[in-house]
């Protein structure tokens, strides 16, 4: 499946597929090409709660003999791990269509003990690669060495925001994953679900002049509240004429585009199982109908595409089956995990820098 975008028959052509606003891969090799390449710190796809405490209590040195006496104990199951491990079954039948770097700190220690436990849980990934210099959470004393190391991801999860920040300000998509929240295992189809508005994307003005102002901006300037009818209206004149103008890509769109060519890999041969995705949006009436218009354009037809309005998200990834989410708001991303407890919830901070990235790849003009 080519992820150029697809040409719904209700946009108009001139407004949506010419000009500035022609959202088309410029590069092939990496964005057209389904497999899904995937950097996840150790400490977000394996529990290192302990080693975390040990290191804080008595050291380097410490850490280093506790990692070497427990060599052959496979580390407990983290907050990715069931996310990646779906991710990785469909590679079962031969096909390469995910791969999968860990990134640690590289001790000898650490990277026995690494490598023993994702070959104990039946995962295969690729040679750790040396990208940060300290592997602990918040508390890593440096990102990515350099930029080009991030190039080399689809998605990079991460225990530590600046680690993320530091991916989605150079365009790519990234998620904070925090380590303390293992979703509860369950045997759903694989099926990830993305917030609109400033994940996957970015739904100006028209004019440059409102390049800055996209919905979620407006509306919180505008409505007052649910029951602000004078606001409320405002918002929904404002979307209605704006129902042919395209969003822009935002912080997980290309992992999003991914994910849509491997789902229709994964659903055209049974021995793979089935894929699922779906978007879950606050937004309602012609807002909604908006985002449900670029989103065909993007991905066709989705399995799931609902609005929360000022509704909890949660309530509906419960009842859908969601097996990961992908938010820019903490509340949301707090709610799923509160709500529908076996969602892997990853929270995609807003990097308005990421917005100008993307406008290279995708061929778009983005003022900035």
């Amino acid at each position: 499946m080519s992820l150029a975008l697809k040409k719904p028959p209700e946009f108009i052509e001139s407004d949506f597929f010419s000009g500035p606003h022609l959202i088309l891969p410029k590069s092939k090799s990496s964005i057209h090409y389904p497999k899904i390449r995937i950097a996840v710190s150790l400490d977000a796809i394996f529990d290192l709660s302990k080693e975390v405490l040990v290191r804080k209590e008595h050291g380097e040195k410490a850490i280093r003999k506790y990692m070497w006496e427990h060599k052959n104990s496979p580390f407990s199951k983290g907050a990715a791990f069931a996310f990646l491990s779906k991710l990785m079954d469909f590679n079962k039948t031969g096909k390469k269509l995910v791969s999968l770097t860990v990134i640690s700190d590289l001790s000898k220690e650490t990277s026995r003990r690494a490598q023993f436990s994702l070959t104990a849980h039946n995962l295969t990934a690729n040679a750790p690669k040396k990208i940060i210099k300290d592997l602990y959470g918040d508390e890593a004393s440096n990102v990515f060495t350099c930029e080009e190391d991030l190039k080399l991801f689809d998605l990079i999860l991460s225990t530590n925001m600046l680690d993320v920040k530091t991916a989605l300000s150079c365009g790519l998509s990234a998620g904070h994953v925090n380590p303390a929240w293992i979703p509860k295992e369950g045997n759903s189809p694989f099926h990830p679900v993305f917030d609109f508005d400033r994940c996957i994307a970015f739904a100006s003005g028209e004019k440059e002049s409102e390049f800055h102002i996209d919905e979620p901006t407006f509306s919180k300037e505008t409505v007052k509240g649910p029951d602000d009818i004078e606001g409320l209206s405002k918002v929904r004149a404002r979307e209605k004429s704006l129902m042919n103008v395209p969003a822009k890509p935002a912080s997980v769109a290309p992992f999003f585009l991914k994910l849509c060519a491997l789902r229709e890999i994964v659903n055209k041969d049974p021995k793979l199982g089935n894929m699922l995705l779906s978007v879950v949006t606050a937004r309602s009436a012609e807002s909604f109908e908006r985002a449900k218009k670029n989103i065909f354009a993007w991905a066709g037809k989705l399995d799931h595409i609902e609005s929360s309005g000022w509704n909890s998200k949660g309530d509906i990834l419960e009842r859908i089956g969601a097996t990961s989410f992908f938010d820019d708001g903490k509340n949301n991303v707090k709610d799923a995990q509160e709500k529908s407890p076996k969602t892997f919830s990853v929270h995609t901070p807003w990097q308005p820098k990421q917005i100008q990235c993307l406008a290279a790849p995708y061929g778009i003009t983005c003022p900035l």
